[in-house]
């Protein structure tokens, strides 16, 4: 494909779009830049979506030599800019085929969720989502193949129900069965459904599960209590997205093609209670340990915390779980590792920390013994595969 230049060029710059989820934003806009910055044949700079006269101004003045940016469709493409500049597209709006894509893989978002409720042998599920994109289809199809056989019920909001007033969503929640877990399209989302719960006297998380998408701080704020959320790569996509911008600038990468990336993990807040077992205090103990795996615990601090004997907190866990603490804790370390090598690109070291080993030496040992390989060898053989 042809891209008109201006003659005049200096100081070639790349806009990066900004949308209304900032958080995300700035993951993002910090690996274009990283990519810049090891590639150097471009600067990237920022524009919020309200700013059309620096982006026209940068165009008249022909420093802009590509755009990143979620586009809303082919069509607006073909109006706007088609033959003008490069555009990399990073979000799943609508179907994209005149530019290349870096996306989030929206159905293997679903199809996470899906099963950690499966895990958690939930009896009954929900969907809330947004009208007319297709990252909430694929959300969708991607939970509901995974979780309707396994649940005793499965009940979705119903169309438009995003425009209803809050109270609207109190009646839709108030009717499902009860306890549910609901998963939310967005963290957006999420927290709308979080107020509604509260203004109907719905308990959150002993009644209602919630749990949404983006790990977005401004919607945990606004909602008042910290938002369980699924957490995207957006540094990750944003240096592929640089990448993908300068391959298709020298014709290496064609306008169809797509870069998927997938979730890293579900973060567990105080807006879910997945983990349910009959001794509420074992289930306390449960979430307080997931919220707390970069820390490196010890099973008398965990006594300690909350008052009670190393004993009495083993017989309680054998009891409910048939598994000791340092068990349950080494199982989540664990499949908190496994999560971070298969989907991000964060460095070994980094992996050991946020999992809560002393060491990556210690790190190491641990994964080998659990998984039969060393982290680096369990990443490449997962990357193999993909």
């Amino acid at each position: 494909m042809d891209f008109e230049y201006s003659s005049n060029q200096q100081l070639p710059v790349v806009a990066v779009l900004f949308e209304s989820e900032f958080d995300a934003m700035v993951e993002l806009y910090r690996g274009v830049q990283a990519y810049a910055g090891s590639h150097g044949s471009w600067s990237a700079i920022p524009l919020n979506a309200g700013e059309e006269s620096v982006l026209i101004e940068l165009v008249e003045h022909g420093n802009l030599v590509g755009l990143i940016g979620g586009f809303v469709s082919d069509r607006w493409i073909k109006t706007h800019w088609t033959g003008r500049m490069p555009l990399v597209n990073i979000d799943n709006l609508s179907a994209i085929e005149s530019v290349p894509s870096v996306v989030v893989d929206d159905f293997k978002i679903g199809s996470l969720v899906a099963d950690r409720f499966v895990h958690a042998n939930l009896a009954h599920v929900a969907y809330a989502g947004l009208t007319g994109n297709l990252f909430t289809q694929l959300r969708f199809q991607g939970f509901a193949q995974g979780i309707q056989a396994h649940v005793q019920s499965f009940n979705c909001a119903p169309k438009g129900w995003v425009t209803q007033t809050t109270r609207g969503w109190g009646n839709w929640i108030g009717e499902l069965p009860k306890p549910v877990a609901v998963f939310c399209a967005t963290d957006f989302v999420a927290r709308r459904l979080l107020l509604a719960c509260r203004i109907a006297g719905i308990r959150v998380p002993d009644t209602v599960s919630i749990v949404g998408v983006g790990n977005v701080y401004r919607d945990s704020l606004f909602a008042g209590i910290p938002i369980s959320t699924v957490e995207l790569p957006f540094y990750d996509m944003g240096h592929a997205a640089g990448k993908t911008l300068d391959g298709f600038r020298n014709g290496l990468v064609k306008p169809g093609f797509k870069k998927l990336f997938s979730p890293i993990r579900i973060l567990e807040r105080a807006s879910s209670r997945l983990d349910r077992v009959e001794d509420e205090l074992v289930t306390r103990i449960l979430e307080w340990m997931r919220a707390r795996l970069h820390e490196p615990l010890a099973i008398e601090q965990l006594a300690s915390q909350f008052g009670i004997s190393r004993r009495s907190l083993e017989q309680r866990f054998r009891q409910s779980l048939h598994s000791s603490p340092y068990a349950e804790l080494s199982k989540m370390r664990m499949n908190l590792a496994r999560q971070l090598l298969q989907n991000s690109n964060r460095k070994i070291l980094e992996v050991s920390n946020q999992c809560g080993f002393t060491s990556q030496h210690q790190f190491s040992s641990a994964f080998k013994q659990a998984e039969g390989v060393s982290p680096r060898v369990f990443r490449e053989q997962y990357r193999m595969v993909e």
